[in-house]
């Protein structure tokens, strides 16, 4: 009886607390700001049919208040990538700026028509999380993003025709733990990679296919391994050229590190059997052909939390018995290398 009557209780606060967001009182000047954001998008999903005037803000979909204030805090409205849904298409409105205490808006995923990142979103300084992954934005990304000193999460990475002149304005975002900069034109600034060593809170860095191969006097940046904060490194698709350094054992909180379609050389150091944390270790190559060669280090059996090892398309050679102690390891990929398996040795688990 006990337990049937907890589970009422349960489902009762449920219900209020739905209720309670439904009837808070929404702010009319952000309401009215939201509906002139609405009408800068054109919406052929209906995605945003709850924002009327007849309705409260704080129930329409996307949108989060504050449960004392009833201030809009959140804007959920990135388009999932499974979704099959039509995304929201035209162009950011200054609206947004009424929104005083907006700490998250996510806009991923949906269709800016190569517009640039306004610059008005620099003054939206209660921001913690940015998320415009996707969003077929295009040109300069703006330097005026530099004053959103609360920010935590930036990405801005899948927007292939954005640039980066000067990259100083990074650094001043102190407290930023996750940046994505894929597919993003990084190269006109030599000095950036300065900057975001100067970040000690990051602990998420995300630069696929930047053009990093013209900016790092053709080795791989030994600065970038003193970030002993991170634990997400992606480097992947950029030709870096020179060999994986020793001092890569700085990053001894990494748990994934991609460094795939590059033209790396040489051995794998023994060192990088010290990244017990590593779930993900990924450094094949596709197009371009990573020259890593030599036996697989000894310590790769250090690894002892990896799932997922993807070395193929390098002149690297092994046995099983370099993959003996890898328990956790559920994902090999070991295509057109010289790594030879016996195949009635059982794992050891």
């Amino acid at each position: 009886m006990r337990n049937s009557e907890l589970i009422m209780v349960v489902l009762l606060l449920a219900v209020l607390s739905l209720c309670i967001t439904n009837s808070l009182a929404c702010n009319e000047r952000e309401k009215h700001a939201l509906l002139r954001f609405k009408q800068s998008v054109t919406d052929p999903a209906n995605l945003l049919s709850s924002w009327s005037l007849t309705e409260g803000c704080c129930g329409w979909a996307g949108v989060r208040c504050d449960n004392v204030s009833g201030r809009v805090f959140e804007l959920h409205l990135g388009n999932p990538e499974d979704s099959g849904t039509s995304t929201l298409v035209g162009k950011l409105s200054p609206a947004l700026l009424e929104l005083e205490h907006l700490k998250f808006l996510n806009l991923s995923l949906n269709n800016f028509r190569g517009t640039p990142i306004p610059s008005f979103l620099g003054s939206m300084s209660s921001l913690t999380y940015l998320n415009l992954w996707g969003a077929s934005f295009g040109g300069l990304v703006p330097h005026q993003l530099g004053n959103l000193s609360s920010l935590r999460q930036l990405y801005l990475g899948g927007n292939s025709g954005l640039y980066v002149d000067n990259f100083n304005w990074i650094s001043l975002l102190s407290s930023l733990e996750s940046l994505d900069l894929g597919w993003i034109d990084l190269h006109r600034d030599i000095h950036w990679l300065d900057y975001v060593s100067q970040i000690s809170s990051l602990s998420e860095l995300y630069l696929p296919h930047c053009q990093l191969n013209n900016m790092i006097s053709n080795d791989m940046p030994n600065w970038l391994f003193n970030l002993s904060s991170l634990l997400v490194l992606d480097l992947s698709d950029n030709s870096l050229v020179g060999q994986i350094p020793s001092t890569i054992s700085n990053l001894h909180n990494l748990n994934y590190l991609n460094l795939s379609v590059n033209m790396l050389i040489g051995r794998i150091p023994e060192s990088l059997g010290q990244l017990k944390h590593l779930e993900i270790l990924s450094m094949f190559s596709n197009f371009l052909l990573n020259e890593l060669n030599g036996t697989l280090p000894r310590n790769l059996g250090l690894l002892s939390n990896l799932v997922a090892l993807h070395i193929g398309n390098n002149s690297i050679e092994g046995t099983e018995v370099n993959f003996a102690k890898l328990s956790k390891l559920k994902t090999l990929g070991i295509h057109l290398t010289s790594v030879v398996f016996n195949w009635f040795w059982m794992w050891d688990t």
